[in-house]
Parts: structure tokens; C-alpha cells; sequence
């Protein structure tokens, strides 16, 4: 490119040195032209003259046209030495435009290069990475085909789009039947959406789903999907128990992993028969530690616990509590005339009257042998428990009919209140401190004839039963 440049600057030099040279012969030429013009140019005619007098007027005549011609050629090769000056630095400038033009296609070209290149370099990086791709989902698919659980994919339209071998195998019987041995059941899954599945399995009996009520087990199931995740535990029909969790990605898929908890759910279910024969026991336990194993009424033990409760409650409330102290009059009598089993069905009996004589809250104990208490709690007075009182005497007064035998009872109650009305307590009184008083009580009641009831006075009871207790 600079060669051909520095010949062009040459000749357009070179044309420039001629063009001055054909000027300078072109003004030679206009002089001369002027001499022969001169017929009576003193220089012209003597030398015409001296060398031929007689053609003097025609040698002037030829020199006019000579120098006209000679003038005219030189204008001529002026124009066409202009003319091709001026196509040289038109061609020089089209020349320049050119060598511009391809400098920048040059550097475009150089740039293209450059991308074509890089393009290179990245389609060996795709390709390598399509290859590590292509590795990583075939590691994907083999890992997850081992994996001991079922494995299901669902695009953001509910249409299957993956599953893996234990998926397809969850059939009872690993296949989909006859109409499809020769169908690829991975590919016959492919495409369907949730429902269809759930219409496939439940056509080849997988889940045991009476036929009537299928449409609304499809719609729970549906609706159950719509959460962000859903953990369920369901039987297959093949008596198969499998966990089934399904959880959203955030770009709307779902994934679902099934896995077989059939062992797990059996020992689970032991487990639980387990727990609640353990709290069977030990409610039995309890209710033989703390009721009378008779009867099945509360014991000494969980009467005191009950007594003081309601003590409490009591001074929270504001009001009374009535413990009663109940003795059988007669039953040793019964007991050695008919017999243990007889004196036995006597206490049931008449634990049941005495039970249903009292209102709802109030408590019926046995202490053991022909003795029982209550507790009459929420009293709003002393003559309340008058009603109460009276029902539990008809209760125990009504015969008690043993075979052939109809066995005549009656009963002598002991009654204290608290809080007392004629005492001053500085602390409140204890569970056996206020049974103590009830006991005394019970013995004026049998003193004064029995079948009564007796409440408990804190002077003449106390000071009675310590009379007897020192005789």
C-alpha cells in the first residue's frame, strides 16, 4: 500500500514538471507567433529579404500558420494534461477513501476474527459443558433409580415430566397391565397430568377405593395438592403403607418422594397397641392404688387428696363443705349370717344408692369394712345438706334383696362443716383433723339410736368421745 502510494505522488510530480514545460514552450511559441506576424518587422523582413527578396510575403504567411498550429497543439496537451491531473487526484483521492475504507474493514475483519475466535473457544466450552451435563444427568437419573423410594417429578401444569423405576413399580404387580406389555411404561407415564395418574392406579386397584366413593377421594387429593408441601401416610391395595410427601419448587414444580414405611408403620402401630395397653395398665394400677378395689369408690388415699381440694376451693368460694361419716348399722350381722359373698354385694348395692342419693360434684368414699364418707362440697348453708342427708338414710334403709332374702340395713352419720361456725381458726383445718370430728359426731348419732345423722359439736362431741375412749 505505501509503494503504490509513493508511485502515484511520482507521476503526479512528474506531470506537474511537463505541464510547466509545455507553459514555457507554449509562450515561446506565442512569440514567435508574434514575429511572424509582423510582415514589416524590421528583423523578419531583412532576413526574409536577404535570403529571398521575391518570397518574403509567403515565408511571413507560413510562419502565421506554422506558430497557430504550433499553439494550437500546445492548448491541446495542456487540456489533456490537465485533465489527467485532475483524474490522478480524483483516483488518488478515490484511492485515499479506499485505503480508509479498508483500514476500518481491515480492524472489522480483525474484530470478526477475534469474535470468531471467541465463538470457537465457546463452543468447545458448551460442548464441554453439555458433555459434564449430559454426565451429571445420567449420574442424576442412575443415582436416583437406586435411591430405595419412588420419585416423581410434575411441571408447573401438573403433567408428569420424570420418574424414576420404583415410581412405575409401586403397582402391585410392578406393571400396568396386559393393554400395555408393549408400550414403555416409562414413556406411558410421561405426559399425563396428577389426575390421570391417580385414574391410572386406581383403575389397576393401587389404593383400596370403593368405586363410589373414588370422585371424592380424586377431589381431596387435588385439593391437598394445592399446599406448598403435603406430607400424607396411605395404604396401597396391596396392603402397602408408603409416605407420600410433595413439595413446590419456587419456578411451580413439584416433587414428589414416595417411600415404604410398611415396616415402619406396623411398628409403629405395635408400638402405639403398646402405649395404650401400658395406660390401660396403668390406669388400673391407679384405680387399685386409689379406689377401693370393691366398690370402685375412692379410697382413704384419694379421699384426702379430694378433701383437701375442696377445702380450698371452699375459702376461695365462701362457702361451705359438709364431710359425712357413714356407718352401716347391722352389717356384721348380715355378714356372719349370709356370708362374705352376701355382706359383699350388700356394700355394692349400696355404694350405688348412696352414689346416686348425692349430687353431681359431691364425693362417696369407702374407708373400708361398713364405713364410707362424702363430701358435700358448695354449700351455701348448714340446713342445705339436710335434703342430701335424708335421701342417703332412705337410701341405706331400703332392703336389699339377696336371693331369696330381702336384708334390712340402716345407717349412722357423723356431720362436721368448714369452715365451723363457732370455732376461731387462726390456720385452716386438715383433711383427717376435719374425718376426726365427722368420726366423733358418728358416735353420738349410734349412741342416740342410730338411722340419724348427728352434726358435729365441737364441745359436748369431743369431750363425749374421749369419755369413751378412756372407759
Amino acid at each position: 500500500m505505501l509503494q503504490q502510494t509513493t508511485h502515484l505522488a511520482r507521476a503526479v510530480y512528474q506531470l506537474r514538471m511537463i505541464n510547466r514545460l509545455i507553459l514555457v514552450c507554449a509562450v515561446l511559441s506565442s512569440l514567435l507567433l508574434c514575429l511572424g506576424s509582423l510582415e514589416l518587422s524590421g528583423i523578419s523582413h531583412f532576413y526574409s529579404a536577404l535570403k529571398n527578396p521575391q518570397d518574403s510575403h509567403t515565408l511571413s504567411i507560413t510562419g502565421v500558420v506554422a506558430g497557430a498550429l504550433f499553439a494550437m497543439m500546445v492548448v491541446f496537451l495542456l487540456i489533456r494534461a490537465h485533465r489527467q491531473e485532475l483524474a490522478i487526484l480524483l483516483a488518488q483521492q478515490d484511492y485515499a477513501e479506499l485505503s480508509q475504507q479498508m483500514d476500518l474493514n481491515k480492524g472489522q475483519l480483525q474484530m470478526l476474527l477475534r469474535q470468531n475466535q471467541e465463538l470457537e473457544a465457546n463452543k468447545i466450552n458448551w460442548k464441554k459443558a453439555e458433555e459434564r451435563l449430559r454426565t451429571t444427568e445420567s449420574l442424576f437419573h442412575e443415582s436416583i433409580d437406586t435411591l430405595d423410594a419412588a420419585f416423581v417429578i410434575y411441571d408447573e401444569t401438573d403433567h408428569l415430566v420424570w420418574c424414576n423405576q420404583k415410581f412405575r413399580n409401586l403397582q402391585p404387580n410392578g406393571s400396568w397391565g396386559a393393554d400395555h406389555e408393549d408400550e414403555s411404561e416409562k414413556f406411558f407415564l410421561y405426559g399425563r397430568t396428577f389426575e390421570e395418574v391417580l385414574r391410572l392406579r386406581l383403575a389397576h386397584g393401587q389404593y383400596p377405593v370403593p368405586p363410589e366413593q373414588q370422585e371424592q377421594w380424586i377431589a381431596e387429593r387435588l385439593i391437598e395438592r394445592k399446599q406448598s408441601k403435603n406430607v400424607v401416610e396411605r395404604e396401597f391395595g396391596n396392603g402397602q403403607w408408603v409416605r407420600i410427601t410433595d413439595q413446590r419448587t419456587p419456578s411451580g414444580y413439584l416433587v414428589g418422594l414416595r417411600v415404604d414405611v410398611t415396616e415402619l408403620y406396623h411398628a409403629k402401630h405395635a408400638a402405639e397397641v403398646a402405649q395404650r395397653n401400658i395406660e390401660e395398665k396403668n390406669r388400673e394400677l391407679e384405680l387399685i392404688a386409689l379406689h377401693d378395689s370393691l366398690t370402685k369408690l375412692p379410697n382413704r388415699s384419694l379421699l384426702n387428696e379430694l378433701l383437701e381440694q375442696t377445702i380450698s376451693q371452699s375459702l376461695r368460694r365462701g362457702q361451705l363443705v359438709a364431710v359425712v361419716f357413714i356407718d352401716l348399722d347391722g352389717f356384721k350381722i348380715i355378714n356372719d349370717t349370709y356370708g362374705h359373698q352376701a355382706g359383699d354385694y350388700v356394700l355394692i348395692k349400696l355404694a350405688e344408692r348412696m352414689k346416686e342419693a348425692l349430687r353431681d360434684g359431691d364425693v362417696l368414699s369407702r374407708l373400708g369394712g361398713d364405713e364410707f364418707v362424702a363430701v358435700l362440697p358448695d354449700l351455701v348453708e348448714i340446713d342445705a345438706s339436710s335434703p342430701i342427708l335424708n335421701r342417703l338414710l332412705r337410701a341405706v334403709a331400703e332392703p336389699v334383696q339377696y336371693g331369696q332374702a330381702a336384708l334390712q340395713l340402716s345407717a349412722s352419720m357423723g356431720v362436721t362443716f368448714y369452715p365451723p361456725a363457732q370455732q376461731n381458726l387462726t390456720q385452716p383445718l386438715k383433711a383427717h383433723q376435719l374425718l376426726r370430728q365427722a368420726d366423733q359426731a358418728l358416735y353420738r348419732a349410734k349412741k342416740e339410736g342410730k338411722n340419724r345423722f348427728h352434726i358435729f359439736d365441737p364441745i359436748l362431741d369431743t369431750d363425749a368421745r374421749e369419755l369413751h375412749d378412756g372407759m
